[in-house]
């Protein structure tokens, strides 16, 4: 660092002892130990003078090239640098950034208006596709590959809750659908594309929870095949593998947290006509043991009663038929109603567990939408079977 002319960034402690960078310019040398090396540095954005040890400090990149559409490019890819490049593109809406062979994404937390049918054609062009960072620029790279060498391609998409990964999925998907598709297909491709974009809102019912950190935060790991035929790049089927659901969520919650979103479109936006054949009503979630230890109260801009609209549509564009539909509810109600079953030790023998009297009705109308007898089930429960 003692020739070393530039910018540089010094690392701070803030008041919660998260480390925050501030950039400054190194004016001399004041302590240099066998433990330590200590610079007089002069902040850019107060000219504060402060000392910083030689381990906080990183050096900058000139401001020139702050916002830069690749990282890889930079001279100095410290983590300041990549903190700052992000932030510079994320204040004029540029939530993708290249670093080599990877995009990185920052979610803008609002709608930007950059996944239309313009964006799409502008990266799909033929002529000259453009190169600016965007998830369908990572599509695209993947369609062609998959054209030119007719082997599969893969887009991992991966980060931290919050990060974007459902969202940034469905663009992948959008576009794929978009750019294999032809005048000739057309008509068919649009009845198989709108069914793989409907799978979605399925799967975020029953997948996706609100968390303290996301609204709409995917509980499980999704694997989603494309396939397209390499001869003539036409879409021809789609295949969505799931896997590690977080079980756990069906019966507690966090108190900041939901349930899987399904139970509450169900109870929201469901017919009362429907809600009395499945023995449920809408008056209080918090009558429910299975979701009041989490959130009971409207959240954000969660509009249950309209998802529950768009997964009935969802159901209907899958082809499932109306008895299907009727027993997937049912199972749901299942659950709801198993939740509220209660126990109680025996006056006489403290090993042996007997009903709550206020459990016979809820035991009477879970057998009921299993379609078993009441008191085979209610023995189910209390006696034990050695096999």
């Amino acid at each position: 660092m003692e020739n070393y002319k530039g910018e540089i960034w010094v690392s701070q402690p803030d008041d919660k002892q998260d480390s925050i960078f501030r950039r400054g310019e190194i004016i001399e040398k004041v302590k240099d130990t066998e433990n330590s090396t200590i610079y007089k540095v002069k902040l850019k954005d107060n000219d504060e003078l402060v000392d910083a040890d030689l381990k906080n400090i990183h050096k900058a990149n000139p401001i020139r090239f702050d916002g830069y559409d690749d990282m890889a490019s930079l001279t100095y890819l410290n983590e300041p640098s990549i903190l700052n490049n992000l932030k510079v593109r994320y204040q004029d809406d540029k939530i993708y950034t290249h670093s080599g062979l990877f995009l990185v994404t920052v979610n803008p937390y609002k709608k930007i208006n950059i996944y239309n049918s313009d964006f799409i054609t502008l990266y799909s062009a033929n002529e000259k596709k453009c190169n600016q960072p965007h998830i369908f620029g990572t599509a695209q790279k993947a369609f062609d590959s998959l054209i030119k060498n007719k082997k599969d391609q893969s887009i991992l998409v991966t980060g931290e809750s919050g990060a974007g990964k459902t969202e940034n999925t469905k663009r992948v998907i959008q576009y794929i659908l978009s750019v294999a598709t032809n005048v000739e297909n057309k008509q068919s491709a649009a009845v198989l594309e709108n069914q793989i974009l409907q799978a979605n809102p399925i799967l975020e019912s029953f997948g996706n929870a609100t968390t303290v950190r996301n609204l709409n935060s995917s509980r499980f790991g999704k694997f989603v095949k494309i396939q397209i035929d390499s001869s003539n790049s036409q879409l021809v089927g789609a295949h969505v593998d799931y896997y590690l659901l977080e079980k756990s969520r069906v019966i507690f919650q966090d108190s900041n947290e939901r349930n899987y979103h399904v139970f509450y479109q169900l109870l929201k936006g469901a017919p009362l006509d429907l809600l009395e054949r499945l023995h449920l009503n809408n008056k209080s979630l918090n009558q429910y043991e299975y979701l009041k230890s989490g959130l009971t109260t409207p959240v954000g801009n969660i509009d249950d009663k309209k998802e529950f609209q768009n997964l009935i549509n969802a159901f209907k564009i899958m082809s499932f038929d109306d008895e299907e539909v009727l027993n997937i509810f049912k199972v749901l109600a299942i659950i709801l109603h198993l939740g509220n079953i209660k126990f109680k030790n025996s006056l006489n023998d403290t090993k042996q567990a007997v009903l709550l009297d206020e459990s016979n009705e809820t035991i009477d109308k879970v057998a009921l939408l299993l379609g078993v007898s009441s008191q085979e089930f209610r023995k189910s429960f209390l006696n034990s079977k050695i096999k």
